[in-house]
């Protein structure tokens, strides 16, 4: 497929303008430029948006200077220099703007136009190709695109020694001194990691090469896979396949891998974006993650340029966290991690992975040779690397290894609830919603959205690990928990206090103002209630009991005990460290199970009541809590107070999760 221009879905046109900052509604995104449109990777780059205006590029023999294009009339330009596989010399030199020239690198001095030194910020009339080419890496601009050979930034603590690239020591400046808003690299190597990172800091906008170039290697995993079941068929003579029939059908594949590509590289970058959300609050575990991934796979701090403990210190008073390179090294080492830790599980040959597998082909292979796919020979390579880069992607690389601390199970137990939680809770749909929004909305409100929705799938999931009381079954939980789900959110707005609706209806007009569609912004809104939709759905079917009455019983008792407003603010208390967090996070997942074990005792102790009818659901936890008499007369002025004060600390905390787990005789 290389080579080839493809038809891009607009979520990535979308998504690559909006992460990196740069206006989605403009005339014209300036672009400097490091090879030419006879290379694939330069060209396919300078024909993804119209909007391009390519002020200045050079190849090995020629530099490009436009200092005002046309978009439109240069975008068709590029179009046919890319059909016909040309360099800059057959650039056709009429529609260059005033100014505008085509050097040759050969000549040893070029004479500049005012136009060409207003636009690189050059005194001098005439400059080497080197001044010039160094000028235009350095000038202002939107996005520096690299697709040519070379390494032209470095940090400013490297040498051109410690580069490695001697041809380019001439053109190379430091990463501090670049003014390109974006850097984006189709080629591998364009910028040394340190340069990346020097870059990131001073507030510009990167990734990793590895993470801009993941589109080759994604192409090549999908090629061997699909030949390799190919092959298979092609041994079997009932299918009759031909070389030239297999041949004809990998071509007729090439949009449908092509978009498979696509939107896996969209969902990589889109998980940096989530890390990088995070990354101030988040670098305690991002430290704790390094000592995993240095134990599971070897990761080298000083290899892969990370910062040691020091650094981090000074990172965490700072209130910094990591740069999108060095978030970018973190997301690929745990993917390797935890695809190892799937292989050596029972997942990737589990009945509920069938349908993973089958997802991974294109549906004209997946639907006429479903058997082949079951015993494709790298079935369980194919499974495990498509589910850890799933749960990294949409959850972050310390997901995993966080549950399994807390949790105290294994990565392959953290799987199976993560998937159960995603499909029971249909967060499919609820992402596809989010990420149609693609230049409708600024990133930003995609990222908010899409951290909500990760919150609740953390609640979920610990659920899941903890409170279910035996080992996971995907299929079987799945059908258990997601009809109950449902119906939960169905009756959700008819059983909550009218303090918590409001307070629900207040998101849903803000997500709103800020461009989301009411539905979604409805789903968003109730993420942080969902988290409770485990523990009603269990008790309503363990004591066969109404979900509705199940859940308006549970939301009278957390309004009784203000416990929405004490887990909030349990959540913003700041934690001293790792084991003060893990202790913070277990007392707010015991106010939730306070809060579900004052349920169901409400339940056991009004049974007869509720199956004579002669009670509603509204007055069930008042009459409950009449007969408890004086213990509810005793606590519930304690629960106002902690209220009305405004404020929580730990010891409070740790006093309203006892006097509630007495209350309901555990």
């Amino acid at each position: 497929m290389l080579g080839q221009q493809h038809s891009i879905p607009k979520y990535i046109a979308a998504h690559i303008a909006d992460a990196n900052n740069i206006e989605i509604f403009i005339l014209c995104i300036m672009v400097i430029g490091v090879g030419d449109m006879g290379g694939d990777v330069f060209g396919n780059g300078m024909l993804l948006s119209k909007h391009i205006c390519l002020i200045g590029a050079f190849n090995h023999l020629h530099i490009f200077c436009d200092p005002n294009p046309d978009p439109v009339v240069t975008f068709k330009e590029r179009q046919r220099l890319f059909k016909n596989v040309k360099g800059w010399d057959h650039y056709n030199e009429k529609l260059l703007s005033r100014g505008g020239r085509i050097y040759s690198r050969k000549d040893k001095s070029l004479k500049l136009t005012p136009e060409i030194q207003k636009r690189f910020n050059i005194e001098e009339s005439e400059v080497s190709p080197n001044q010039l080419m160094r000028a235009m890496l350095g000038c202002k601009t939107d996005l520096l695109w690299f697709g040519g050979i070379g390494t032209y930034i470095k940090s400013s603590k490297e040498t051109h020694l410690d580069v490695g690239d001697k041809g380019n020591d001439a053109l190379r400046l430091d990463a501090k001194d670049i003014q390109a808003k974006v850097i984006g690299e189709g080629a591998n190597l364009a910028i040394t990691q340190a340069g990346r990172i020097e870059y990131a800091q001073k507030g510009g906008r990167i990734n990793a090469d590895y993470i801009d170039n993941a589109g080759g290697v994604s192409s090549s995993d999908y090629e061997v896979n699909i030949k390799i079941l190919l092959g298979e068929v092609m041994r079997q003579p009932k299918h009759k396949m031909t070389l030239q029939k297999r041949n004809k059908l990998l071509e007729s594949m090439t949009e449908d891998v092509a978009n498979f590509v696509l939107r896996g590289c969209y969902q990589q970058a889109q998980g940096i974006s989530l890390m990088e959300y995070q990354s101030a609050d988040k670098i305690a575990e991002h430290r704790e993650l390094m000592f995993f991934l240095k134990e599971k796979v070897g990761l080298s701090r000083s290899l892969e340029n990370l910062p040691h403990s020091e650094e981090i210190e000074e990172r965490m008073a700072a209130g910094k966290g990591l740069t999108r390179p060095e978030l970018s090294v973190l997301q690929s080492y745990a993917k390797i991690a935890y695809t190892g830790e799937f292989m050596n599980s029972d997942i990737p040959g589990s009945k509920a992975m069938e349908e993973r597998l089958y997802r991974y082909f294109p549906k004209v292979l997946s639907d006429k040779y479903f058997n082949e796919i079951l015993d494709h020979r790298l079935r369980n390579e194919i499974v495990s690397t498509t589910l850890a880069v799933g749960i990294v992607n949409r959850m972050g690389p310390d997901f995993i290894r966080d549950r399994m601390d807390r949790c105290g199970v294994t990565s392959a137990a953290v799987a199976k609830a993560y998937i159960i939680t995603r499909e029971a809770f249909k967060l499919r749909d609820i992402w596809n919603d989010i990420e149609a929004l693609d230049g409708k909305v600024p990133a930003i409100v995609q990222i908010r959205a899409l951290h909500e929705t990760a919150r609740m799938v953390e609640r979920a999931v610990t659920w899941f690990l903890t409170r279910i009381g035996r080992l996971l079954d995907i299929n079987k939980d799945i059908s258990l928990f997601e009809d109950g789900i449902q119906e939960f959110k169905d009756v959700l707005h008819q059983v909550i206090s009218p303090r918590l609706k409001e307070k629900i209806d207040q998101i849903v007009r803000n997500g709103e103002a800020n461009g989301l569609p009411k539905e979604l912004a409805k789903n968003i809104s109730i993420m942080p209630v969902l988290g409770s939709a485990c523990d009603i759905v269990k008790i309503s079917i363990d004591y066969k009991h109404d979900i509705a009455l199940t859940a308006k019983i549970y939301f009278d008792v957390g309004d009784h005990f203000h416990l929405d407003w004490i887990r909030e603010k349990a959540r913003q208390i700041q934690a001293d460290g790792d084991w003060s967090d893990q202790a913070l996070e277990a007392l707010v997942d015991q106010i939730y199970t306070c809060q579900a074990g004052l349920t169901l005792r409400i339940l056991k102790d009004m049974k007869k009541d509720i199956a004579s009818g002669k009670i509603k659901h509204k007055d069930i936890k008042d009459k409950w809590m009449d007969q408890r008499g004086d213990k509810i007369k005793i606590l519930k002025p304690f629960f106002d107070e902690i209220h009305e004060k405004g404020t929580l600390d730990i010891a409070m905390l740790i006093i309203a999760e006892q006097r509630l787990r007495g209350l309901y005789g555990v």
